[in-house]
């Protein structure tokens, strides 16, 4: 009737009656083991129901005792090994605490030693080890491949076996889908999660809504998607892991402690899709969840360092958007707890150990404390050794820790700084394949470096080699690559220094041919900071060797641009940060326009540039407010967009220098996202500008409009 109905009177009149039954056994009793295991079975059973975790203790002490009394060859030791095995497995969930899994583990092996090969039981018990397997892999990385594929082949056969409608089959192919998973993670063979994957949509699909295990299938089915969107990068995947997570939530009753895990996975879900759609709402739930998930969480839990550090990545994440130093300096301690409690030799400890310099880099930058910067290149180092031999992560590593040495010689002008960063930064350039998306990144860093080193030691042979690099960037991406407006800019200036020293006129053509490049500018591909850059080098660096057109229109592009590169939804720390991308640019292109008698565009830049500086500083009226007068529904649509290309407009920004996560967004994912956030900013912006008073929006207010407010005589003087 308890399993019918589900009441849980009936099920402690069951507990009270099967008590009572052992209490009249007689000891010795061939059926004592086996009434010890049904009690063990309903203490465990009411455990699932009110998440009492003595109850399951009980249950424990129960099997052990059980297992004792049974005689040696007695049929029933691989049902109470297996028995004993799951309450052990179901600990371990609960507490954290790996000698229980690995007894489980053992106790598993035990029953499967003992079953006869032919035993309708062997398959289960065979899905309990590989779960357990699994489990021990996903938590400390180590697995037998050689059990693993025995498991995933008789599960296969135990499937095949079974008529359709067996109620056994959804567990079985949830099992199956666990184990194909968990081979994917080591062989990253993509069919495996395939077939993980439909393996596991497949006992969602026959599994009651009702059903006590549908919330944790409809969560591994989320989990092999988010795993799947990470390997291919498909949205739709992404999406749909969100979706299946959530719905897992929703099925789970009450606060039971599997719920905290299943929360922490939808914060990572939710995170990933909030890298890809930048919705400040997806990012805001992420934070939500991953705090709630980590006070609910007992300190000496498994999972705590695990959750501390996605609470942390999410609270680094919305610093990197909004400077808000409250975020930072959570998010450092919850990493340094992290780190403090992760087991020695813990497979994630590398990864905490990088986020910890990222975040304390960021730091560094905003306050300037020396001691941040140490302990970043320290975090860094850490990180790096703690990598295995030849892991794909170690050069991204090992630039991020080059990157932080040339930080810390440009700060003391200490050389061994800038030979280790050199050092570490040929290391990352090595070890990576020239086809790998990040190798023009690396070495452009490496670039830098050799750079940097020319200028301390004006040594022409130093010099050579940054050339040398520098062109082998620009040779390895493609056009329209985001990278390639930096590249060109790198190598152009290097060219002309060059140029300075040797008086090589080759070089000072070669330079201006990138300098000026109209791609870089014209192209909306690129993100509008490096456009805004190249139309800056473009106007001011040679005029005298351009024509006045191409001078000017560049000056026009980069203001245009403006809005795109200082948002008005920004908050005052950005703004004071970007407001140095403009430093000089008003009154360059004042003076650039008065060189060519181009008095009006001059008054009309001056003043625009003015009053970009003075509304962001000053947090003045914006352009939305005026545009919410009109059409307000108007003003939030153009608010959205704005915010959303502020946060892509961040990570260009940072995405050359140190990475926040290990799970980078692709750039050219995030540049075709950006190019149709641009496509919506302009079209919300010409509907706008079709209003009356609105139609300079964003643009110079025209000279015909500023001389009607000023004397017909005398001098006017524009302070900018």
């Amino acid at each position: 009737r308890f399993d019918s109905q589900g009441d849980i009177e009936d099920l402690e009149e069951v507990i009270q009656i099967k008590r009572k039954l052992i209490t009249l056994t007689p000891e010795g009793h061939s059926e004592m083991p086996g009434r010890m295991t049904n009690l063990g079975n309903s203490l465990q059973s009411k455990f699932e129901r009110i998440g009492d975790i003595q109850y399951l203790e009980d249950a424990i002490n129960i099997r052990r005792k059980s297992l004792e009394i049974a005689a040696y060859g007695n049929h029933n030791i691989p049902r109470i090994l297996s028995n004993l095995g799951n309450s052990l497995q179901a600990l371990f969930s609960n507490k954290g605490n790996m000698k229980d899994l690995d007894e489980a583990i053992l106790v598993y092996r035990q029953s499967i030693e003992l079953i006869s090969a032919e035993h309708p039981d062997r398959a289960k018990m065979l899905n309990n080890l590989g779960s357990a397997l699994t489990t021990q892999f996903q938590t400390t990385g180590r697995v037998n491949m050689e059990i693993l594929e025995q498991v995933i082949h008789y599960n296969k056969k135990s499937i095949k076996l079974l008529p359709n409608g067996h109620s056994d089959i959804p567990e079985l192919l949830q099992n199956l889908s666990n184990s194909l998973m968990t081979k994917f993670e080591i062989i990253k063979e993509v069919d495996c999660l395939h077939e993980a994957i439909n393996n596991q949509t497949r006992a969602v699909g026959i599994t009651p809504d009702s059903h006590p295990d549908m919330p944790g299938r409809l969560y591994n089915l989320g989990i092999a998607l988010h795993m799947r969107f990470h390997n291919a990068g498909n949205m739709d995947d992404l999406e749909k892991a969100a979706d299946y997570i959530t719905k897992s939530v929703e099925f789970t009753p009450g606060r039971t402690p599997q719920m905290l895990g299943i929360l922490s996975n939808l914060g990572s879900a939710l995170l990933a899709q909030f890298d890809h759609t930048g919705h400040s709402e997806d990012l805001e739930k992420v934070i939500d969840i991953t705090e709630k998930v980590v006070k609910l969480t007992p300190d000496d839990h498994i999972d705590m360092p695990g959750r501390l550090s996605k609470y942390s990545n999410a609270l680094l994440t919305r610093f990197e958007h909004t400077a808000n130093m409250a975020d930072l300096q959570h998010a450092i301690h919850a990493n340094e707890r992290a780190i403090e409690i992760t087991p020695e030799g813990h497979p994630e400890m590398h990864r905490r150990w990088g986020v910890h310099g990222h975040a304390l880099i960021k730091r560094f930058e905003v306050e300037g404390n020396t001691e941040d910067l140490d302990q970043a290149i320290f975090s860094y180092q850490r990180s790096v050794q703690l990598n295995s031999e030849g892991h794909s992560e170690i050069p991204g590593k090992l630039t991020n820790l080059s990157i932080a040495l040339q930080m810390r010689f440009n700060h003391r002008a200490n050389i061994d700084d800038l030979e280790q960063a050199i050092f570490s930064g040929k290391r990352a350039v090595e070890l990576t394949p020239e086809y790998h998306s990040d190798f023009p990144s690396m070495l452009n860093n490496l670039g830098t470096a050799l750079q940097f080193k020319f200028d301390y030691t004006r040594n022409v042979i130093d010099l050579e080699e940054v050339v040398i690099v520098k062109k082998r960037c620009v040779r390895l991406v493609t056009e329209g690559h985001p990278l390639m407006p930096q590249l060109l800019n790198n190598l152009g200036k290097t060219l002309q220094i060059r140029f300075d020293i040797l008086g090589e006129k080759t070089d000072l053509t070669n330079a201006l041919a990138l300098v000026h490049f109209k791609m870089a500018i014209t192209n909306t591909a690129y993100p509008p900071h490096t456009r805004l850059y190249a139309a800056q080098l473009w106007g001011s660096q040679y005029p005298s060797l351009q024509q006045s057109d191409e001078i000017l229109d560049a000056f026009s592009i980069a203001f245009n641009l403006l809005p795109q590169v200082i948002p008005f939804t920004y908050t005052v720390g950005h703004r004071y940060d970007r407001l140095k991308v403009i430093q000089g640019l008003s009154i360059a292109a004042c003076a650039i326009a008065t060189i060519y008698g181009q008095y009006k565009r001059a008054v009309e830049w001056s003043d625009q540039g003015r009053g970009i500086f003075w509304m962001q500083i000053h947090h003045l009226r914006s352009p939305i407010e005026d545009v919410h007068e009109v059409n307000p529904h108007l003003a939030d649509k153009l608010r959205d967009i704005s915010l959303r290309l502020q946060m892509t407009t961040d990570r260009a920004y940072t995405s050359n220098t140190l990475a926040s996560r290990q799970e980078m967004v692709n750039l050219e994912t995030e540049t075709r996202r950006h190019q149709s956030l641009i496509g919506e900013w302009e079209y919300l912006v010409q509907q706008a500008r079709s209003y009356v008073g609105l139609e300079n929006l964003l643009m110079p207010s025209p000279f015909s409009e500023m001389v009607k407010y000023i004397p017909t005589a005398g001098k006017v003087i524009i302070v900018n």
